[in-house]
């Protein structure tokens, strides 16, 4: 493939695009409108555009790859096309849009319960009571959160539409915490109570959640509407859920990155290390570019990312974000886990009423 000859050494024109992937400009705007190839407007001339060049290297592997059953199913599940179609949220030229408003927008004055609302049509407003479960069950927020939905689960009844869904959140919030809302105070004073923020830092905490409501089809959003896809009632398929987010590679993955940023060894052994890059958004993750403008990483920890970058290319994901706002804030331990799961399961009730209005199965096929 030769080398681009645009100003930005990661874009091709049109012309460059084409001879590279050896297609014709009427299939290279196919792709873009598929969503497969990404493209800007060159800042040189307002009337052209340029294409990423990571997506037209991986059209022409694609290509070149065989086409047997084996190689199809491996490029649908190893962050490959998109196999489920899906209205709730999109990540397109390297944004996040929640049913197609800009998420990074939303969290400048949306709150939690605008966001839930918006993503799965449900009133977390009239929700906020008690719910009657022992928060202090379990040492992780994870741990009380997967308790207190097997509770849920084993005693769910026939009313399981978006109220029973508006409650379930509240109880993942509480548990999370290990606190219950007050009155009227919406749910991000609630968390930012619960993880011992201070007054003035509430509105960071606020952000972060709307920031994290959703993001695509992700292995704990397609967990939940797997389950969602068999009937499951509601909490279970929560509980599948928190389940898969459980792993260090998913929802504790701001616990790795916390554990190497504060550990002597050098970084750059893994590449990338925990909290670093992220495939969907080469120009860099736009979440942790939010939250890390109004909540800076700490002096050490930025010298950390920055020789991170330096030496590997890969820039801070939403995981490093989380992770520095634990530290910066001396929130409680494991609130950067906390907050990544509450906000998360936002997003998986709206996957799960989603899957259930479809109604189909989801039911893959293996093979040899």
């Amino acid at each position: 493939m030769k080398k681009p000859t645009s100003q930005s050494r990661d874009r091709f024109n049109a012309e460059e695009a084409c001879a590279a992937a050896g297609i014709s400009a009427t299939t290279l705007y196919a792709y873009v409108s598929r969503g497969l190839v990404r493209a800007i407007v060159d800042p040189e001339d307002a009337r052209r555009s340029l294409y990423d060049r990571r997506d037209i290297e991986a059209l022409v592997a694609r290509k070149k790859r065989s086409r047997t059953r084996s190689a199809i199913a491996h490029s649908t599940i190893d962050w490959g096309e998109p196999i489920l179609r899906s209205a709730v949220s999109q990540i397109k030229d390297g944004r996040l849009f929640y049913r197609k408003h800009d998420a990074v927008t939303m969290a400048d004055t949306a709150g939690v319960e605008a966001v839930a609302e918006l993503l799965a049509g449900i009133d977390l407003n009239a929700s906020q009571r008690p719910t009657g479960h022992d928060l202090n069950l379990g040492r992780h927020p994870f741990d009380r959160i997967a308790i207190v939905l097997a509770t849920e689960a084993a005693k769910s009844t026939g009313q399981d539409g978006p109220r029973r869904a508006a409650r379930l959140i509240q109880c993942i919030f509480a548990a999370a915490t290990g606190v219950e809302a007050q009155g009227n105070e919406p749910l991000h004073a609630m968390v930012a109570r619960g993880l011992r923020a201070k007054p003035g830092d509430a509105d960071i905490i606020r952000r972060t959640l709307v920031l994290c409501a959703d993001h695509e089809l992700n292995p704990s959003c397609y967990a939940a509407r797997i389950a969602a896809s068999t009937g499951a009632n509601f909490a279970s398929a929560l509980l599948a859920g928190i389940a898969v987010f459980n792993g260090p590679r998913h929802g504790r993955m701001p616990e790795l990155c916390t554990a190497r940023m504060e550990a002597a060894e050098d970084l750059t052994g893994d590449r990338p290390p925990p909290g670093f890059g992220h495939r969907l958004y080469p120009d860099g993750d736009v979440r942790a570019i939010e939250l890390l403008k109004i909540c800076p990483a700490s002096e050490d920890w930025q010298k950390k990312a920055d020789q991170v970058l330096k030496e590997t290319g890969h820039r801070p994901n939403v995981t490093f974000a989380l992770a520095s706002i634990e530290h910066k804030l001396e929130l409680s331990v494991g609130a950067s886990s906390a907050l990544f799961g509450m906000a998360r399961s936002i997003g998986w009730v709206a996957h799960i009423l989603e899957q259930r209005k479809s109604g189909a199965q989801i039911r893959p096929r293996a093979f040899a």
